[in-house]
């Protein structure tokens, strides 16, 4: 997976989430930690955030840092209220585009 080879599906302040042309793999920047999923490990990690999303969003306090574990074995990362809304809106953009891009290589 090389630079010129990811297409940004969506960025904002705290971090992207793209799509490799060559290996169809996913880079998840958030922060200064960088994760590489396959289609799978990412709609993995991305269900993590399905509960926050139905039921959360809106009761997040302020001042406290959340916990996220991920599918990575070992590896969770700690966020502040701001930060998990952020990562919220990159995949939930992020979605809509992987969506509509395997919906346009449907043969």
């Amino acid at each position: 997976m090389g630079k010129d080879n990811l297409y940004i599906l969506h960025e904002n302040k705290f971090g992207y989430i793209a799509k490799c042309s060559c290996c169809n793999q996913i880079q998840v920047s958030l922060g200064n930690t960088v994760f590489n999923f396959s289609k799978k490990e990412y709609e993995e990690f991305d269900s993590y955030f399905n509960e926050i999303r139905a039921t959360h969003i809106k009761s997040l306090s302020k001042n406290q840092k959340y916990i996220i574990r991920t599918n990575k074995e070992g590896v969770a990362i700690t966020v502040t209220n701001n930060e998990l809304l952020a990562i919220v809106e990159l995949l939930n953009f992020a979605d809509i585009l992987l969506e509509v891009s395997d919906l346009m290589t449907i043969n």
